[in-house]
């Protein structure tokens, strides 16, 4: 039934041998009595029916399952047939049926209609993606765009929709040719870094580089000398060296590193030696955006190094932790450390990514990047743990609401200290309190204390 189309009166024959054993008597004397009719007995068992199959509409959907396969699995080798033979220069959705096709070829092109109508396009880059023409939209009743296309906008991709650098919809132009429905849909799209984060050899090396240009530079206002490009390279190739020498070293910990592991009721022991990064995603539906926090800290609980991520538009709960589990794994990797373990509090991503799923969407998607960066890792897990194990991650993600892009922690949160239930607002708030009192404080004592020393 998955490679050819049944013809309909074998379909009706297996259906009626179906019903008449569902409805005959026990002795196997007489047909019975049909209580209810087919149709209805083939419903779903959720809408009041039995749940039978009908004979046709399974053939269907076993065919398309086949069309499927021709889109998703273009290495196999039945794919690699028929491709050549049949739509060499396009793909299922645009292919035809062609002079002298064979039957099996016939019956799966039944069900190139019911594959068209039920696929739609995974937003990455967006750059084959028309905003038009194709489906992309997350709607259950259409995935395609309901506003009309205005004159000279039939060509327009999806990458042309948001900025490159915030991955932010370009809400302004989208007012201009597109409806409020339409609109409200694309912003609950999250536009997702493009591939992993950037290789880190190459980051530091940009980075250096820029550094030792300000540096000649200052040299150039101040103290009117005009090194060469050649020399300032080679300086920057220089310090670069030095820096590495450094990160070898064994890390020191502040007391403040240590104060955040016996704040967090998150840190549980780990085997010796290891390291452990702990990653989180919030979610702020109201202003539109969802950020990332991850933590990295060693056996003790001593913190190592954050970093908060936010990101525009939204998306479900499940997508979030598992792009941010592939988020956390391209930072270990580009980190270079040593690490033993991921945690997060997501059981169902975790699963998914450890145990895989026959899911085909999105999560599943990122649930495959996840797997093939853990090759690449090895030696580091995935496991799942309790919320209250992973408070330290939950207040890096926190945090992700009034940042920029990303930020870098170098020292824990004031949050953590809190117990996380502080929001970053409030936090910004007790800071300028802080800070008032002492100044305050010191403007009152300060000339008392001086008068009694003899100041």
């Amino acid at each position: 039934m998955g490679v050819f189309s049944l013809p309909t009166s074998l379909t009706d024959e297996m259906e009626r041998l179906m019903n008449t054993f569902w409805w005959g008597n026990k002795g196997g004397a007489g047909r019975g009595i049909n209580w209810m009719i087919w149709e209805r007995l083939c419903v779903d068992k959720k809408l009041g029916g039995i749940g039978f199959r009908s004979m046709q509409l399974l053939n269907i959907a076993l065919l398309g399952k086949m069309g499927w396969r021709l889109l998703h699995e273009p290495d196999a080798l039945v794919c690699k047939v028929l491709k050549a033979k049949y739509f060499p220069k396009s793909d299922f959705l645009n292919a035809k049926i062609g002079h002298s096709p064979s039957f099996s070829w016939m019956s799966i092109m039944s069900a190139q209609d019911l594959v068209r109508r039920g696929v739609r396009w995974w937003v990455g880059d967006g750059s084959q993606i028309r905003v038009f023409a194709d489906p992309w939209l997350r709607r259950d009743d259409s995935f395609h765009i309901v506003s009309p296309c205005p004159p000279g906008f039939a060509g327009l991709k999806v990458a042309e929709l948001y900025f490159p650098i915030s991955r932010q919809w370009d809400l302004a132009f989208m007012e201009t040719i597109l409806g409020e429905d339409d609109i409200r849909e694309i912003r609950s799209i999250s536009i997702l870094p493009h591939g992993d984060l950037p290789n880190g050899e190459i980051a530091a090396n940009i980075c250096m580089l820029l550094w030792q240009l300000w540096k000649e530079r200052n040299v150039v206002v101040w103290k009117n000398s005009s090194p060469t490009p050649s020399l300032t390279v080679v300086r920057a190739v220089d310090n670069r060296k030095e820096w590495m020498e450094v990160r070898k070293r064994p890390l020191q910990f502040s007391a403040l590193n240590a104060a955040a592991a016996a704040a967090c009721v998150g840190w549980h022991n780990v085997p010796y030696g290891s390291i452990v990064c702990y990653m989180d995603a919030a979610f702020f539906n109201d202003i539109h955006i969802w950020g990332i926090g991850m933590a990295v800290r060693d056996h003790v609980g001593d913190f190592i190094i954050g970093l908060s991520i936010k990101l525009p538009g939204s998306c479900r709960v499940e997508e979030g932790e598992l792009i941010g589990i592939k988020e956390a794994l391209s930072w270990i990797k580009n980190l270079s450390f040593d690490c033993g373990f991921v945690e997060v509090d997501c059981r169902r991503a975790c699963d998914l990514v450890n145990f895989g799923d026959n899911n085909i969407l999105e999560m599943g998607i990122i649930a495959d990047c996840c797997r093939r960066i853990l090759v690449e890792l090895s030696g580091v897990k995935l496991r799942h743990i309790k919320r209250d194990r992973n408070m330290l991650a939950h207040c890096l993600d926190k945090a992700a609401r009034d940042i920029n892009s990303y930020h870098v922690w170098n020292e824990p949160p004031l949050s953590v200290f809190l117990g996380g239930s502080a929001s970053p607002h409030d936090l910004h708030d007790l800071i300028s309190v802080l800070r008032f009192l002492f100044s305050y404080i010191l403007k009152l004592k300060l000339p008392m204390y001086c008068r009694q020393f003899d100041i």
